[in-house]
């Protein structure tokens, strides 16, 4: 990854989880565009990009495991949906997402790791082009 990140643990960071400080400002662009210019991703508490050991399982597995590698994610998300509404707020998986500019962002290159998610949390706006309607009878 860039060099230039500090790589520092939070103090309200659980011991457990290895959750990282890389670099301190305002990312929402960055988390916009790199979830195909989705506001979503830029405009709520926080937004999420899973990344996965990736070129190491697949050869170890085979193919098959790739999808493993989404159900991983998928569990991720669920505790994401789970701790959101725990605390008042919504989350919302992002399935459109330009992986290459995580991979730039992060100063990654080849298959070693793959960006395979992104997640917001915030809180939800009404979308009047949706409507809500009683479920079937």
């Amino acid at each position: 990854m860039l060099e230039e990140f500090v790589w520092e643990r939070s103090s309200r960071t659980p011991h457990d989880l290895e959750f990282f400080l890389l670099a301190q400002g305002d990312r929402r662009l960055a988390a916009k565009e790199a979830s195909c210019r989705q506001d979503i991703a830029s405009d709520g508490c926080f937004a999420a990009a899973m990344l996965s050991l990736f070129e190491e399982p697949l050869q170890k597995y085979g193919p098959w495991y790739y999808s493993r590698l989404f159900w991983e994610c998928g569990m991720i998300g669920q505790a994401f949906y789970l701790a959101g509404e725990a605390a008042g707020f919504q989350g919302c998986g992002i399935g459109c997402f330009f992986d290459d500019i995580v991979h730039r962002m992060l100063g990654l290159s080849g298959w070693k790791y793959q960006d395979l998610y992104h997640f917001t949390v915030g809180k939800a706006l009404p979308d009047p082009r949706l409507i809500d309607l009683p479920a079937y009878d």
